[in-house]
């Protein structure tokens, strides 16, 4: 539990109020909890500094991903990341053949390491508010 000034988050004012709900939802609670905001932000800023591609690479966006999924790929020499964002509270079905087969650096709702599974309809579906980041085969 922490019960400090603004849970955990600052020590100063924030510039909007800690929810009520700061006995659960803190730093120390989110730090130990594999899947928490905290540590999904943890582990994007080690893999951003990382990866050329994401720090320095260009930027291309695909322009048939659906209005609510931002869908782009950065890329730098011969490295490449596809991020695809989920701005909406539905699932999203996109066109398979626009990745091919890959494989997940880091999302919010699955595991790095795990493969994206294709329909035999070549679409696959990505979660409400989901973000992945990918590396293609």
């Amino acid at each position: 539990m922490d019960d400090t000034l603004n849970a955990g988050f600052s020590d100063t004012s924030t510039w909007l109020p800690v929810n009520q709900d700061y006995r659960e939802k803190n730093v120390a609670n989110q730090l130990k909890q594999e899947g928490s905001l905290i540590n999904f932000y943890k582990r994007l800023i080690w893999l951003r500094k990382g990866s050329n591609a994401l720090s320095v690479g260009s930027i291309e966006f695909l322009e048939k991903a659906p209005e609510q999924v931002l869908f782009y790929w950065r890329k730098y020499e011969h490295e490449q990341v596809i991020v695809i964002l989920n701005f909406s509270d539905q699932h999203q079905i996109l066109d398979g053949s626009l990745i091919g087969r890959v494989q997940i650096i880091l999302g919010t709702h699955r595991w790095s390491g795990e493969e994206i599974t294709l329909t035999a309809a070549n679409k696959f579906k990505i979660y409400p508010y989901e973000v992945l980041l990918i590396n293609p085969a």
